[in-house]
């Protein structure tokens, strides 16, 4: 899903997500820990903003999220996950599927369409390292990943080689 790249969330909260969760007009996404689905740690429930190229797919997704071909059964029409399986279980979301059907594969798989090697967990990574670029501090991307120490967060954030590239070619004596 588009959420991973940028929102900063783990692909397991991502998947286990509540519609409930999302709030588009306040723009946040509430990571909770549930029965269900438990978080990683206490220290991961939280808020994160809600890019705005995000909020605009999700109020379409939103609107076809239960949408099902004619005839097709649906088990639960209250079903409470934004990323429900095809017949919407209200017990589990879309996490497992035959081979290539995953989420997790099938983020790999257009990832290597463009000859890219990545997974959900690169994807944090990178965020990290782009929020730094973008002027974020290392305090605000121990937030956004929900961290619990920015020693964890520092070890998201990696040498991005292209700006270093792109300074030393503007030094000049």
């Amino acid at each position: 899903t588009y959420a991973l790249p940028i929102s900063g969330a783990r692909a397991g909260e991502i998947i286990w997500l509540h519609v409930e969760d999302v709030d588009l007009e306040q723009g946040i996404i509430r990571i909770v820990s549930r029965g269900s689905h438990r978080l990683k740690t206490p220290g991961s429930e939280g808020i994160l903003g809600i890019p705005s190229q995000l909020k605009e797919i999700w109020a379409e997704w939103l609107k076809h999220r239960l949408s099902r071909p004619p005839g097709f059964k649906i088990q639960d029409a209250n079903c409470p996950f934004m990323f429900p399986t095809a017949r919407c279980h209200r017990d589990a979301p879309w996490w497992s599927g035959s081979p290539g059907g995953r989420p997790s594969a099938m983020v790999k798989a257009v990832a290597a369409e463009v000859g890219v090697l990545m997974t959900p967990l690169s994807l944090r990574h990178s965020l990290a390292t782009h929020m730094l670029h973008w002027g974020a501090g290392r305090a605000e991307i121990q937030r956004q990943l929900r961290h619990s120490s920015q020693a964890t967060a520092s070890f998201y954030i990696h040498d991005d080689l292209d700006n270093i590239r792109a300074l030393a070619a503007r030094i000049q004596y």
